[in-house]
C-alpha cells in the first residue's frame, strides 16, 4: 500500500563462481604489531589460535569474550583439541586468553555431566611485548627527574616520550627478558617504575592527564591503525593445507608488500634475508627451507636471488632473497577447484545438454570431455544443422558384419544428420573404383570401414588403433554401447580412456546398452518425449510400440531414474487414457470450424501462423507442441486453440504464448490474443 512502511530483507548475490567460493567480502584483521612482535614469541600455532578466538569475539558483537566448542575451534584453527589445550599452557598465552571457563551439560543418555562449550575471556588490544616493556622501563628510569614529586615526574616523562622521535626503536630491548614478567599497560609501567601510589592521588586531575598521555604513548608504540586485512578463505581453508608456520610466512610477506584495491597500485616484491624471515615466524633457517618445499607455497609467492634467474637453484650467501608475492586474490584450494569445475560442467550441461528452454524436454545425456553427443561414437564430424529437405541415410556399410534388428537401417545416433558428399560412405565396389591408383604395374587399394571412422573420431592412437581393428569381434554397436555406459558413470574422470581400455580387453558391454546403441534417432526422441509426458501424467501420442516397451522400461530406469514398475504402470495408464480419448472422439464430434467464412478465414490465418512458427523453432518442438493444434473459435481478435492435452496446454501457456501472439498479430494486422483450451472442455 502507498505510504506503508515495509521491512525489506536484501541478500547479496556473487557475480562469479570464484567470488561465491572465496567470499572476498569476509575478512579477518591482524595488527602489524601482532605480526612483528608477538608471532615470533607465541609461535605459529598459538598465534593462529588467538586470531581464531578473536574472530569468534568479533562475531559475538565485538565483545571481549566468546563461547565456542572445541570442535568448531579446532576446525577453524586447523588444530586438534589436545593441541589447543597445550597451546593455552604455553608462555604468554595468558596475556591474550585471560580466562577459560569450562561449561558442563548433563547428558541423560549416560547419566552424568560432560564438558560442553568453553567460555574464553580475551584481551582484544595488543599488550606491550616483553622487549618493549623492559625497554620502556629503562627509558623511564633514565628520563625521570630525581628530586621531583612522583606525579610531576611521571608527567615530565610522558611528555618527553611523546616528543621523542622513533620511540619504538628506542624501547626495543635486545637484552634478556625477566622470567617473572607479567602483562602491563604503559600506565602501569610508568607508575611502578617511578613509584606512584594512585590510592592517595585518585582525585588528582594530574592522574587523568597522565592516563590520557599514556594512551597516546601506547598508540605510538602499537600503532593499532596499522593492520593487515586478509580473506577468511585463507584462514579457514589454506592454513590447514599450508601449515601454521608457512601460513605466517605468507602473512609476513604480504604485510611488507602493498596493494591498493581502489587505485590498483601494487608493490608485490620484497627482499629479505632468510634468517630474518625464519626468526619472524619463530623458526630456524633449516625449518624454513623445509617449509618452502610445500607444493602449495608457489601459489602464494616465488623466490629468487637478485641478479639470478628465479629457478637457477643457486643459494647465494649473505644476500637477501627476492620474493614475489601474490597480493590481489587467493588461489582456490584443490577441493574447491574440483567443486568449481564440477559446477561449471553442470551449468554447461544444463545450458547445452539439460532442459531445452523451447520444448521443456530433458536431454538425458551428460556432457563428456570429448563427446558432445552420441553421434561421435559412430560417425565423423557432422554438421550441427541438417540441410533442409535432405533425407537421412544410414551411415553403415551394406556389408557390415553386424547382427542388428531390422530398424537399424534407420539413422543411428541421437543427433544423426546427413553426411556431406565428401563424408558419405560409398559401397565396397565404389570405394575400390574410386581409390585404385595406377602407378605403373602396381595398384594400391585403400579400404575404409565404419569402424575406422569411429576410431578416428575417438582419436585412438597407435598401437591401440591397430589392435582394435584387428579384433574380429569388435563392432560399431559394441563401441557405442560402451560409450553409452560410460556416460552414465559420473565418477569416471576419463570416460574415453575407460572405453578404450574395455575395448582392448574385449570385454562385452552390458546388454541393455547394446540395445540402446542400436536404437535410431526417432526412437530416442520418442523415448525422451515419452518420459516428459509420463511425468506430466498425460496420454501418449504416439504410444510406445509393443516390441520396444521392455527396452523403454530399461532405458527410463537408467537415463530418467524411473522405477520399472512405475514406468509400466504409467504406460498402461497412459494407454488406457489414450483409448478413452479415441472412444470419446469417435462418439462426440469435435467442434470443427464450420463453413462460416469468418471461421474459415481464422483457420487460414492459423495455418499461416503455423508456417511462420515452424521456421522459428526446431522441428522437434513444432511437431511436439504445435503441429496437431486446431482453431476452436475466433471472436473479437481472440483465437481459441485446441492444445490436445492438459500438459501441452500448460506448456504452451508458459513457454510459447507470447511468440504465437506476436506472429498472429503480424499476420492479422492488429493486436491478437491467443487462448489455449481442450476440445472436451469446449464441447461440454
Amino acid at each position: 500500500m502507498p505510504g506503508e512502511d515495509k521491512l525489506l530483507h536484501l541478500h547479496g548475490v556473487y557475480n562469479t563462481l570464484y567470488n561465491a567460493t572465496t567470499r572476498p567480502d569476509f575478512r579477518f584483521v591482524v595488527s602489524r604489531y601482532f605480526i612483528d612482535e608477538w608471532v615470533p614469541l607465541l609461535g605459529p600455532s598459538l598465534a593462529w589460535l588467538i586470531v581464531g578466538l578473536r574472530q569468534q569475539c568479533f562475531w559475538n558483537r565485538r565483545r571481549d569474550w566468546c563461547i565456542v566448542d572445541k570442535a568448531t575451534l579446532a576446525r577453524e584453527t586447523a588444530l586438534d583439541e589436545r593441541t589447543i589445550e597445550r597451546c593455552l599452557k604455553k608462555p604468554f598465552s595468558n596475556w591474550f586468553v585471560i580466562e577459560v571457563t569450562h561449561r558442563y551439560q548433563y547428558r541423560t543418555q549416560i547419566g552424568k555431566k560432560v564438558r560442553d562449550k568453553n567460555r574464553y575471556q580475551l584481551l582484544l588490544d595488543e599488550p606491550l611485548s616483553p622487549r618493549h616493556q623492559t625497554g620502556l622501563v629503562a627509558l623511564v628510569r633514565e628520563l625521570a627527574p630525581a628530586e621531583a614529586e612522583p606525579l610531576d615526574a611521571a608527567l615530565a616523562v610522558v611528555e618527553a616520550l611523546l616528543a621523542m622521535p622513533h620511540l619504538t626503536d628506542k624501547i626495543s630491548n635486545t637484552g634478556s627478558i625477566p622470567p617473572d614478567l607479567r602483562r602491563r599497560s604503559v600506565l602501569e609501567v610508568i607508575i611502578e617504575t617511578i613509584g606512584i601510589n594512585l590510592a592517595n592521588s585518585a582525585a588528582d586531575e594530574r592522574v587523568l592527564k597522565l592516563n590520557n598521555r599514556c594512551a597516546e604513548i601506547y598508540n605510538l608504540i602499537v600503532q593499532p591503525n596499522k593492520i593487515y586485512v586478509g580473506w577468511q578463505y585463507f584462514r579457514l581453508e589454506w592454513v590447514r593445507l599450508l601449515g601454521h608456520a608457512l601460513a605466517w610466512v605468507v602473512i609476513y610477506l604480504r604485510r611488507h608488500c602493498y596493494w591498493d584495491e581502489t587505485s590498483g597500485e601494487l608493490r608485490d616484491t620484497l627482499s629479505v634475508y632468510k634468517k630474518e624471515l625464519a626468526a619472524a615466524i619463530n623458526q630456524t633457517p633449516r625449518n624454513l627451507a623445509n617449509l618452502m618445499e610445500n607444493p602449495y607455497a608457489s601459489l602464494f609467492f616465488t623466490s629468487s636471488n637478485p641478479g639470478e634467474p628465479a629457478n637457477s637453484g643457486k643459494e647465494a650467501r649473505n644476500k637477501p632473497t627476492l620474493y614475489r608475492v601474490r597480493m590481489v586474490d587467493e588461489p582456490l584450494t584443490p577441493t574447491d577447484q574440483q567443486q568449481v569445475g564440477d559446477t561449471l560442467r553442470q551449468r554447461l550441461q544444463n545450458e547445452y545438454y539439460g532442459q531445452n528452454p523451447e520444448n521443456g524436454q530433458l536431454n538425458l545425456f551428460p556432457m563428456l570431455d570429448r563427446l558432445s553427443n552420441r553421434q561421435n561414437f559412430a560417425y565423423g564430424q557432422v554438421p550441427e544443422k541438417m540441410p533442409p529437405g535432405e533425407s537421412k541415410e544410414c551411415r553403415l556399410e551394406d556389408d557390415l558384419p553386424e547382427k542388428m534388428p531390422q530398424h537399424i537401417l534407420a539413422p543411428i545416433g541421437k543427433n544423426a544428420a546427413t553426411l556431406k558428399d565428401s563424408l558419405e560412405i560409398p559401397s565396397e565396389s565404389e570405394k575400390i573404383d574410386q581409390q585404385q591408383v595406377q602407378q605403373g604395374a602396381a595398384v594400391v587399394v585403400k579400404k575404409s570401414s565404419a569402424l575406422e571412422l569411429v576410431l578416428d573420431d575417438l582419436s585412438v592412437q597407435e598401437p591401440a588403433r591397430s589392435k582394435l581393428l584387428a579384433n574380429p569381434n569388435l563392432t560399431v554397436a559394441k563401441v557405442g554401447a560402451w560409450f553409452l555406459y560410460a556416460e552414465t558413470q559420473p565418477n569416471l574422470t576419463d570416460p574415453q580412456g575407460y572405453v578404450i581400455k574395455r575395448l582392448l580387453a574385449n570385454d562385452p558391454p552390458p546388454q541393455d546398452f547394446v540395445a540402446f546403441a542400436k536404437l535410431d534417432d526417432e526412437t530416442w526422441s520418442l523415448f525422451e518425449t515419452t518420459v516428459a509426458v509420463l511425468r506430466g501424467g498425460q496420454g501418449l501420442t504416439p504410444p510406445i510400440p509393443p516390441e520396444l516397451v521392455e527396452t523403454f522400461v530399461r532405458w527410463a530406469d537408467i537415463y530418467a531414474g524411473l522405477e520399472p514398475t512405475e514406468t509400466k504402470s504409467l504406460l498402461s495408464l497412459a494407454a488406457r487414457e489414450l483409448t478413452k480419448r479415441e472412444e470419446l472422439s469417435s462418439v462426440t464430434a469435435l467442434p470443427v470450424i464450420s463453413s462460416d467464412p469468418k471461421r474459415e478465414q481464422a483457420r487460414n490465418l492459423w495455418g499461416a501462423a503455423l508456417t511462420q512458427l515452424q521456421r522459428q523453432m526446431t522441428k522437434q518442438t513444432f511437431d511436439t507442441w504445435l503441429k496437431q493444434t486446431e482453431v476452436l473459435d475466433y471472436h473479437e481478435s481472440e483465437f481459441v486453440i485446441d492444445a490436445k492435452s492438459a500438459f501441452a496446454k500448460d506448456w504452451l501457456e508458459n513457454r510459447l504464448i507470447k511468440t504465437i501472439e506476436a506472429v498472429l498479430s503480424s499476420i492479422v494486422g492488429e493486436p491478437t490474443r491467443v487462448r489455449f483450451a481442450l476440445s472436451e472442455q469446449i464441447s461440454s
